[in-house]
């Protein structure tokens, strides 16, 4: 672990810790069960990451890169790559050569397809088109993103159809963990799915907009009611009690102040936070967060 960069929180309240050494005091010196120190988390998306920035952090998402991944790696840095399981945009290699019948419906906030992972034939074209040429490039571990973008084609009243979508994906993430049994795996809003693929290499599930978040209809940076506030600490601490880490990606226009208080707040709900812009493109702010800390 970490204990200072920039952006990046060393000094704690509640949830949150100072140092290492701290960590270590408190544990050889209580006879409590000894605290749990969860990795810091950065997300990244813009172009050209700054690693010497980045390396700061424990885990780090980015973008698919060009660039083999040992160009990237830092010894105390595990790299995420993100890949949308549920969706491809418009425009992009993939989407241009994916199969017709994988296109079951739009996403037309975000100007994607949906794709149909129940469907073995759109399975093995992600496997074989989008996760093998990364796992040639030396990218072992991956965030995977719009997990439930099946809602916006089934309602909720077609079960079945929604149980035949996560059993997909359920499929298509074993699939390539066996490709590389040691690859780490983060979900996105994966709550239904977390338990069955803990043993799969899943070590954590990410959610978006914990008090801060962005609406891509409006394009504005918005306030998150209390009732979706509620839902989300909810699941965040359900994910906790499974044994994998909650990690909230909050969005504020700037990195500062306010984004720090945002990240100390996230963080004494035993949630691992990360407050950035909507984009993902700035450098923001994250901490390490200890459960159980007296």
């Amino acid at each position: 672990m970490k204990s200072s960069a920039s952006h990046f929180l060393k000094i704690t309240v509640l949830g949150l810790a100072t140092s290492m050494a701290a960590h270590a005091h408190a544990a050889a010196t209580t006879d409590a069960a000894p605290a749990k120190i969860l990795p810091s988390v950065a997300l990244y998306y813009g172009n050209h990451p700054d690693m010497n920035r980045l390396q700061r952090f424990d885990w780090v998402v980015l973008q698919p890169q060009t660039v083999q991944a040992q160009q990237l790696e830092r010894p105390d840095t595990k790299l995420f790559t993100y890949i949308s399981l549920g969706e491809v945009d418009k425009g992009t290699a993939a989407y241009k050569t994916l199969p017709s019948q994988c296109r079951i419906g739009q996403n037309k906030a975000w100007g994607s397809v949906i794709v149909d992972q129940s469907d073995p034939l759109c399975r093995r074209f992600y496997l074989h088109r989008i996760v093998d040429p990364l796992l040639k490039k030396g990218y072992l571990n991956f965030f995977f993103d719009t997990l439930d973008s099946y809602e916006l084609v089934y309602p909720a009243h077609e079960a079945q159809q929604r149980s035949d979508y996560r059993r997909g994906l359920i499929r298509l993430i074993r699939a390539i963990h066996r490709r590389d049994p040691n690859g780490a795996f983060i979900l996105n809003r994966g709550w239904n799915m977390m338990r069955a693929l803990k043993n799969d290499g899943v070590v954590a599930v990410a959610a978006e907009s914990l008090y801060r978040g962005w609406n891509e209809n409006t394009k504005n940076y918005v306030r998150v009611s209390h009732a979706d506030n509620r839902y989300l600490l909810k699941m965040f601490r359900r994910t906790l009690n499974a044994g994998l880490v909650p990690i909230s990606i909050s969005y504020l226009p700037r990195t500062g102040p306010h984004a720090e208080r945002l990240a100390r707040r996230i963080g004494r709900h035993d949630v691992v936070p990360y407050v950035t812009n909507a984009m993902l493109t700035a450098y923001g702010v994250g901490g390490v967060v200890t459960v159980g800390a007296p």
